[in-house]
């Protein structure tokens, strides 16, 4: 019987058998000697904030904060410095692992691996944290809200075993990082093959690069995960062409991809005899909720599968339906369901909020052979490229420097609405410089008058 407040990575790696893998285009790093090696994480448990990045260094720290029971502050190494202040502000961390140079008065560098920065704080801030909490998150978005997803030992648990079992990751298998993995489905991909004993080739690069094809063939790469952009991408460079005697499987995540790519990475799976899975996930969820088999991909094109353990359900005018093709919102039910979000240092203390169900926000429904679909979202968040982003909040900011911008998700783009004469170049600087999104998923609509509801609030309905 597992415990929540076991450390079952520690007590995996610890296995005398456990020979997990990190490969490099140099070097080949065995997971267990290194780890331990990294002792200065070996002190009364802590919370560490890490950018993550694609890198040796910047992984083994991850593994090694978990194994010596301390909890990592996962965020991107893109973070805004702004955004990275404010969640140290409130959170207070003992340890900042960071590729920047930093200059705070509480914090002193005490250790440099390679290109990474270890600081430790001098004057420590006392705050409680929960037995069972193994990590913080962010949501997959990147406008640098400072809620963070708690995940529990038992969370981290439920999910690797799932994910493990359903894709089949076995001991000799070697995969490839494609995303970063403070991104959730980045870090499950490394979190599984970690526990199963396996090998994860470090990769930083594009997909669109040349030398990432030699790459899946000279180091045996057996599979691979991407968001829909990824797949867009190597559909552009005709992926269909490429051959490996390697490759088991293509996993994706991250949003609706189009009914073109899907039917074009299922013909050439199919000739290659390869298996393109597509999943559903959320940081609240730890990972990944649910997936399709391959032998369903066609026939059940754009689902996402059913629940792991069939446990989805769709809710409607607060009543669960049962019979399929009615739309309501996909609600969750699973051990790997997270124990509730932090503001700050504060709300580490509490447990499990949720009682193991996520509502999800995203809508569809069920058909009659029980497979889901989603239409929609309930609320302004939307997914693209893979990443959730806040469109009230991206607004909020954008008014900061320009005046009535209102922002709409329309045709898979961002589309900006002003009665202002502003450049499109412009804006996407300003936000990329803040935020780092692609500016091409934006464009730029001049509207006569901001269109009203009788509140004054605006109506978006009317921003087509």
């Amino acid at each position: 019987m597992f415990l929540k407040n076991k450390n079952f990575f520690k007590k995996k790696i610890l296995e005398k058998n456990y020979s997990g893998k990190i490969i490099t285009e140099n070097r080949v790093i065995d997971l267990k000697k290194n780890i331990q090696k990294i002792n200065f994480f070996n002190i009364p448990r802590s919370l560490c904030l890490i950018e993550c990045s694609n890198s040796a260094d910047s992984i083994l720290i991850y593994l090694s904060i978990i194994f010596y029971d301390n909890i990592p502050l996962l965020v991107n190494e893109d973070l805004n410095y702004e955004f990275l202040k404010n969640y140290i502000n409130k959170y207070q961390p003992e340890f900042i692992i960071t590729k920047k140079k930093i200059n705070l008065k509480n914090y002193k560098l005490i250790h440099n691996l390679n290109d990474t920065n270890i600081y430790k704080v001098i004057n420590q801030h006392s705050k409680k944290i929960n037995d069972n909490l193994a990590l913080l998150l962010p949501t997959s978005g990147t406008t640098g809200s400072q809620k963070l997803v708690k995940i529990s030992y038992e969370n981290l648990y439920e999910n690797t075993i799932d994910i493990c079992k359903f894709l089949k990751i076995k001991k000799n298998h070697t995969t490839i990082t494609t995303m970063p993995f403070s991104y959730t489905y980045g870090m499950s991909i490394i979190n599984t093959h970690v526990y199963k004993s396996s090998k994860i080739f470090i990769y930083n690069g594009s997909v669109i690069d040349k030398n990432f094809q030699n790459l899946l063939n000279e180091f045996k790469v057996n599979s691979f995960g991407g968001v829909p952009f990824t797949y867009e991408i190597l559909r552009k460079i005709g992926f269909n062409k490429f051959k490996s005697k390697y490759l088991k499987y293509l996993t994706h995540a991250g949003g609706a991809m189009s009914p073109n790519t899907l039917s074009f990475f299922y013909e050439y799976c199919k000739k290659e005899k390869i298996s393109f899975i597509s999943m559903y996930g959320a940081s609240e969820a730890t990972s990944r909720m649910s997936y399709l088999p391959f032998k369903f991909m066609k026939s059940k094109i754009g689902s996402i599968g059913k629940g792991l353990q069939n446990s989805f359900k769709i809710l409607n005018n607060n009543k669960f339906i049962n019979k399929p093709y009615i739309e309501g919102e996909i609600v969750f039910h699973g051990k790997n369901v997270f124990m509730g979000y932090s503001n700050d240092y504060r709300d580490l203390i509490f447990g499990n909020l949720n009682n193991y169900r996520l509502k999800t926000g995203d809508v569809g429904y069920f058909d009659k052979d029980g497979f889901y679909f989603i239409t929609g979202r309930k609320n302004r968040y939307v997914k693209i490229y893979g990443l959730r982003i806040n469109l009230d909040e991206l607004e909020k900011k954008l008014n900061e420097k320009f005046n009535l911008c209102y922002l709409k998700f329309l045709n898979e783009k961002i589309v900006i609405f002003t009665p202002n004469n502003y450049n499109l170049n412009n804006i996407t600087n300003y936000i990329f410089e803040r935020y780092k999104l692609n500016k091409n998923i934006f464009t730029l609509k001049k509207i006569n008058k901001v269109p009203l509801k009788a509140n004054n609030k605006i109506d978006y309905n009317k921003l087509i």
